[in-house]
């Protein structure tokens, strides 16, 4: 019975979700039940690593992620279970505790309220900064937000109502 009602429960607190971090009518979310932001992290990672695979049949070099210093470890668990070069920018006061990305193959792994710190990643200008670089290069590059920590508290803190999601 679980079986049957599980997909229907699954995609309504999807929607639920989507809803809480404001989507627009042409939003189509999607996603999938984890046993944890880990397990999440892992799908999310190796789904940008088949997708670059796709894009670059051919490829003579080591594929990267970029994380911020203050990712989560699972996500440093994720490159190394998946051989996958890992990017570390610094994540420190000087810079806010947020980073800017470069150039990379599989995706960008931000954070929405860091573990060690409470501070959200610059979602939307990284965001912003992959549209460019696919508007140069044609490539699409994912980001996974790990909202682990920050997910449902950073809708009802003060001023999130000017953060666009």
């Amino acid at each position: 019975m679980a079986k049957d009602w599980s997909p229907r429960y699954q995609q309504e607190c999807i929607s639920m979700l989507a809803d809480l971090w404001r989507r627009q009518p042409s939003d189509n979310p999607f996603g999938t039940a984890t046993t944890g932001s880990s397990e999440a992290v892992m799908l999310a990672g190796l789904a940008m690593k088949r997708a670059c695979q796709e894009r670059n049949a051919c490829f003579d070099r080591r594929l990267n992620v970029v994380v911020g210093s203050n990712a989560h470890a699972c996500v440093f668990k994720f490159a190394a279970y998946f051989e996958l070069e890992t990017r570390v920018v610094p994540v420190t006061a000087g810079s806010n505790y947020v980073f800017d990305a470069g150039e990379l193959e599989v995706g960008v792994f931000l954070t929405l309220g860091s573990t060690y710190t409470g501070h959200y990643d610059p979602v939307l200008e990284v965001s912003k900064q992959l549209d460019d670089y696919e508007a140069r290069t044609g490539i699409s590059l994912p980001i996974h937000v790990d909202a682990a920590s920050g997910g449902f508290v950073a809708p009802f803190t003060p001023g999130a109502e000017d953060l666009v999601w």
